[in-house]
């Protein structure tokens, strides 16, 4: 505690310092980590285990996301940009839920990318204002990615 942490805090550094370069993490020579805070990248926690390196979603972000994903769970009409934005907004989580976040994500490009190929073989220039229902299988990715963004062992 105190003082005898205060003198410890370089030693402890450079430890983090090799335990992050051990797990693959370019650390500038300019830096030295605090073994105190917590890192994170792209606006996910770092946690180096022995296991490797994983990430976290902050809670205050987890609980912004539920909301947003939420809203694709009304049953309405969504612009093609909407649905664009809804795909790519899953899709990065990819650092925290791997392959999941491309497999909840594929099915939503797919319907767009189906429904701006049927709207470009009637149309010179396909509007991203164009409206749009999500289909079962959409909603199903939203319902899944909102089951990894709830608290829990998934």
């Amino acid at each position: 505690e105190g003082e005898q942490l205060v003198k410890l805090a370089h030693q402890l550094s450079r430890s983090f310092r090799v335990f992050y370069e051990a797990h693959g993490w370019a650390i500038s020579t300019k830096s030295q980590p605090n073994p105190f805070a917590v890192n994170t990248f792209l606006g996910f926690e770092v946690l180096p285990t022995r296991h490797g390196t994983f990430f976290r979603i902050p809670n205050g972000k987890r609980l912004r996301c539920i909301d947003r994903l939420t809203e694709f769970l009304v049953p309405r009409y969504f612009t093609l940009r909407e649905v664009a934005s809804l795909a790519g907004y899953i899709l990065a989580f990819k650092l925290v839920w791997n392959q999941y976040a491309t497999l909840y994500a594929r099915p939503l490009y797919h319907h767009l990318a189906r429904l701006i190929r049927a709207a470009a073989s009637t149309e010179a220039v396909v509007s991203w204002s164009t409206k749009m229902k999500l289909c079962a299988l959409d909603l199903d990715m939203v319902h899944r990615a909102l089951f990894l963004l709830h608290e829990g062992p998934q």
